[in-house]
């Protein structure tokens, strides 16, 4: 899910781009009734898309990877498990859902970016992947590269792949930005970052390019958050080269000014940790950084998180409960608002609480959020089967909260 300046909305499957107008309704310019089947195609190989984003002009950039027609693969790791080949990819797409010749090669920039596996630095064969990608205030594309590597999770052996390895930012044309790491658009290369296939972009008013995910190789043991200078080196004074770990916790949010927002879940409560833009402890927030909120009992239960200009934290999360019967379920959202100081904000909803029923929903896999230009906060919640495995039914709900 992505959010334009007009408040715009693109949502993004493996399948299809959905673009919707500020009111919620398709955007009927893009597309055929502001729906566009993904293009299968970008320099001749076929083109998987992972993350979306909207420019200040209403084009949609899509990011991802592109693989040989043939497939094509090869061997990764002491186990030597088969992997495809594949590069990096963007493509960007006018308002109407045509492809920008003004952009790359006929729309597309594909490449590896200079980035290589640790196991395969001798290969010739890239194996690379976009993990994630938005745009900045000048329209030039910035996204994170990764890379084909063999890790040793927590049971037994396997491959894990597309490790976060470096931050790229094109021009607004498709070219590598000359202004941002070495020249070459290509920023510091990060040593084992973890946090695959996903990792959250963001970036400070003054287009400064943060990052988070996970820490650790095969078992997470935290998270890291990275941060770098507007000219794409490692922000001086944060961390070790512009990157901090914190064990036993998860990235969830970055706000508006470039700290962040971890949390970890303990004995039915959940501990959030406000960082600064320095990465140390927010004191004003909860008095050295950190508050603790009890768990709303239920069933299935996922969280994730958001901060507003104004330095208020949302927590969101979903819980599932019966509605009537032994079987029969229905699933909610709830929404809390914190102050910057981490107490509960009476002004918002009920206590500092609003909770509101998913329609047609009796479990939701995931959470995505987002603040548009406007400020009211989006949630997309994926519908899960009500069984064991919670399996993705590949419906979502997207609902908007007015904040104020």
């Amino acid at each position: 899910m992505a959010t334009g300046q007009r408040g715009t909305i693109a949502l993004l499957n493996r399948k299809q781009v959905v673009l919707l107008t500020a009111r919620g309704a398709p955007d009927r310019r893009f597309g055929h009734d502001g729906i566009l089947a993904v293009p299968v195609r970008a320099a001749g190989w076929s083109f998987h898309a992972a993350s979306v984003a909207i420019d200040s002009r209403g084009r949609v950039l899509l990011f991802g990877w592109v693989v040989p027609l043939r497939n094509r693969t090869i061997a990764v790791g002491p186990y030597l498990e088969r992997v495809a080949i594949s590069r990096a990819a963007v493509l960007r797409l006018l308002p109407d859902g045509q492809l920008d010749a003004g952009f790359g090669q006929g729309g597309a920039v594909v490449s590896d970016f200079g980035v290589r596996a640790e196991a395969l630095e001798e290969r010739i064969e890239p194996t690379t992947a976009i993990a994630g990608g938005t745009v900045d205030s000048l329209d030039r594309p910035l996204f994170s590269v990764g890379a084909a590597e063999w890790e040793s999770p927590c049971a037994g052996h396997s491959y894990i792949g597309w490790l976060p390895k470096t931050i790229v930012r094109l021009t607004s044309s498709g070219e590598p930005d000359a202004e941002f790491g070495q020249g070459n658009g290509v920023g510091p290369i990060f040593p084992k970052f973890s946090g695959t296939p996903f990792v959250s972009l963001g970036l400070t008013a003054d287009d400064q390019p943060l990052m988070g995910g996970t820490l650790g190789g095969g078992c997470p043991e935290g998270a890291s958050v990275i941060r770098l200078s507007e000219a794409g080196a490692p922000l001086p004074g944060y961390g070790s080269d512009g990157r901090k770990d914190f064990r036993n916790l998860r990235f969830r949010a970055f706000p508006p000014g470039g700290g962040a927002i971890l949390e970890r879940q303990r004995f039915g409560t959940e501990i959030v940790r406000r960082l600064t833009p320095q990465g140390e402890p927010d004191p004003i927030f909860g008095g050295d950084g950190t508050i603790t909120l009890k768990r709303t009992p239920g069933g299935s239960y996922s969280l994730t998180a958001a901060a507003d200009s104004k330095g208020r934290t949302l927590i969101i999360s979903s819980f599932t409960l019966p509605s009537a019967g032994l079987q029969a379920k229905r699933a909610f959202i709830i929404v809390e608002r914190l102050t910057p100081s981490g107490r509960r904000d009476s002004s918002f909803g009920r206590r500092g609480r609003i909770v509101v029923p998913v329609p047609g929903a009796r479990n939701v896999g995931s959470l995505q959020v987002s603040l548009d230009q406007a400020g009211r906060l989006l949630v997309l919640s994926e519908l899960a089967r009500a069984d064991e495995n919670e399996t993705l039914t590949g419906a979502a709900v997207l609902t908007r909260f007015l904040l104020d």
